[in-house]
C-alpha cells in the first residue's frame, strides 16, 4: 500500500529513503497517510528520540514510498538532513532532483544559522562540512550541478545567494579544472561565506528599496573587509582571499584594495563573476530579475573592465554546456 501525497498545511512529505540512509537518533515525529476513506489525518508511525537502527526495519517493511513529517519540524529536518547528507548522496534509490532539494535547502539553511552566528566554531564546522557535502554531490554525479543550479531562487536573499553563487562558481572551477581537491574544497568555503560581511551591516541598509545615500554606499562596501576580519582566525587562505577580494575589479576601480589584472586571483575573479549574474538575474529589492542572456549582455557592456575576459568567456561556455578548451 502507498503513501497519498497529504496535503496539508500542518504536514510535509518526505522520502522514507532519508530516514533509511541516516544514522543516530530521530529528532522528531513522523507520520504516515493510509490510502483510506476513512483516514483524514496522519497516524503517528515513529515518534522521535528513537535510534534510527531500532526503527529502519520498521519503516523498511512498510509499503509506503513516502512518509511525513510536521512543518514544525522542518528546521529539525534539515538540520538532521545535513549532518546525514554523506549516506544520503550515495543513495541510488533517492532520485537526483530530490537530492539535488535536498541539499540545496540544507545548505541554505546551514549558510542562514551561520550568519546569526558567524564566530560559532560549530557553525563554521557546519560550514565546512556543507562545502564538503556539495563538492561530494557534484563529483558523484555529472548532472549534479545543473540539478542544483535549476533550484536556484530568482528572488534574492542572502543564504540563497551564496549557495547559487557557489554551485556557478564549482561548476566553472571544475569545467576549466583548476588546482588541487584541497584547493577546491577551500574555494567552495570562501564561495558559501563570501558575503559573510554583511551580518556587520545595518539590515536596514541592506534592505533598502530606493537609492543608496553616499554613506550608506561607503558601509555596504566595507563588508568584504569585515568579513575577511571576521573569519580571519577561522578559515584557509583562499577562503579569506574571495571574501575580501570579490568585489575587486580588473582594471583597478573595485573594493576594497583596488587590485588589478593579475593582482587578483582566479579564485576572487570566478566568485566576482558568478556574483554579478546571480544578483543580476535574482529579484532584488530595487529591482527585478533579468533574464539569463540579457545578465550576461549587460555584464559584457555595462561593466567593461569588471572581470577578466578569458574567465567571462569560460563562464558563458559554462552557462552554454561547453566544455573549456
Amino acid at each position: 500500500m502507498d503513501t497519498l501525497i497529504f496535503r496539508s498545511t500542518e504536514y510535509l512529505n518526505i522520502n522514507k529513503e532519508y530516514i533509511l540512509s541516516s544514522e543516530g537518533i530521530l529528532p522528531f515525529d513522523v507520520y504516515t497517510a493510509l490510502s483510506s476513506e476513512t483516514q483524514k489525518k496522519p497516524v503517528l508511525l515513529v515518534g522521535k528520540n528513537h535510534l534510527l537502527n531500532d526503527i529502519k526495519q520498521v519503516i523498511a517493511d512498510k509499503n509506503f514510498s513516502s512518509l511525513l513529517i510536521k512543518k514544525s519540524d522542518h528546521i529539525d529536518f534539515l538540520r538532521f538532513a545535513e549532518s546525514n547528507q554523506g549516506n544520503i548522496i550515495e543513495n541510488f534509490n533517492i532520485p537526483l532532483e530530490e537530492k539535488s532539494n535536498l541539499l540545496y535547502e540544507c545548505a541554505k539553511n546551514t549558510v542562514k544559522e551561520v550568519f546569526q552566528r558567524p564566530r560559532l566554531e560549530k557553525n563554521i564546522q557546519r560550514t565546512i562540512n556543507i562545502a564538503d557535502k556539495i563538492i561530494k554531490f557534484i563529483l558523484h554525479d555529472n548532472q549534479a550541478v545543473l540539478s542544483l543550479l535549476n533550484l536556484g531562487s530568482t528572488h534574492y536573499y542572502t543564504f540563497s545567494h551564496c549557495v547559487n553563487v557557489t554551485t556557478f562558481a564549482l561548476g566553472m572551477w571544475l569545467m576549466i579544472d583548476k588546482g588541487t581537491e584541497e584547493e577546491l574544497y577551500d574555494f567552495a568555503l570562501g564561495c558559501l561565506l563570501h558575503d559573510i560581511g554583511k551580518t556587520q551591516i545595518d539590515d536596514h541598509i541592506l534592505s533598502k528599496t530606493q537609492i543608496l545615500t553616499r554613506w550608506e554606499l561607503e558601509e555596504v562596501r566595507r563588508h568584504p573587509q569585515l568579513g575577511y576580519e571576521l573569519m580571519a582566525d577561522h578559515l584557509p587562505e583562499i577562503s579569506l582571499d574571495i571574501i575580501l577580494h570579490h568585489h575587486e575589479k580588473y582594471t583597478g576601480d573595485g573594493y576594497p584594495d583596488g587590485l588589478k589584472g593579475g593582482e587578483i586571483s582566479d579564485h576572487a575573479k570566478i566568485v566576482a563573476i558568478a556574483d554579478v549574474f546571480d544578483a543580476l538575474t535574482s529579484n532584488r529589492p530595487y529591482g527585478s530579475a533579468n533574464a539569463p542572456y540579457k545578465a550576461l549582455l549587460m555584464m559584457k557592456e555595462e561593466m567593461v573592465g569588471h572581470f577578466e575576459q578569458d574567465k567571462f568567456l569560460q563562464f558563458i561556455n559554462f552557462l552554454g554546456g561547453k566544455k573549456d578548451r
